[in-house]
């Protein structure tokens, strides 16, 4: 079943919707809980509370592609059990994976303060859409689906030498280029 097909189950207010949601996407979506979450159970709490977002949120949302949005949900649940369940606590390396960004983009009074959401979010996806697929993988692998220096070394047939150093480069790019899109000073 393609994803309009299972948008129109939403829409419609069918049960079958998550089922289909689930049949379609839901092993990618169990895959990113899990790597983001160190606990299964949680991990697969998040993936059900995805499909109650889902069910709640479409309609009105007609999200198109399914995926992308379904993971962002995903992602946005785990990440908020992850700072209830650690916090006050540094834990995983993801934590450390968004310290390297805060030096980016700089602490709490930042591009957030000055800046509306929207112009943040058009410069970060500007900037990752202008590298080239190798840094994609590595920005986004590390940034957004959280994955060690490791496992990005093993996937892209690098050292983790030289993806740590790849990174630091390309967080300086994404200063510069946040730098002349008038969102960091």
């Amino acid at each position: 079943m393609d994803d309009r097909e299972i948008v129109k189950l939403f829409w419609a207010r069918s049960p079958q919707a998550v089922d289909a949601l689930d049949e379609a996407y839901g092993p990618d979506l169990r895959r990113l809980a899990q790597r983001l979450l160190d606990d299964r159970q949680d991990a697969e709490e998040c993936v059900n509370d995805t499909y109650l977002s889902l069910w709640q949120g479409i309609p009105p949302a007609k999200p198109d592609p399914l995926l992308p949005y379904a993971l962002r949900v995903t992602r946005n649940l785990c990440l908020k059990r992850k700072r209830w369940n650690t916090a006050g606590k540094r834990s995983s390396p993801f934590d450390a994976a968004f310290e390297e960004l805060e030096d980016c983009l700089g602490d709490s009074a930042g591009p957030e303060a000055s800046f509306d959401e929207g112009e943040l979010k058009a410069a970060l996806n500007s900037f990752v859409r202008g590298l080239s697929h190798r840094d994609r993988v590595l920005f986004l692998g590390r940034y957004w689906y959280g994955c060690s220096l490791k496992e990005l070394g093993e996937r892209l047939s690098i050292t983790e030498n030289n993806g740590a150093v790849r990174l630091s480069r390309l967080r300086e790019k994404l200063k510069a280029h946040l730098r002349k899109k008038g969102v960091l000073e």
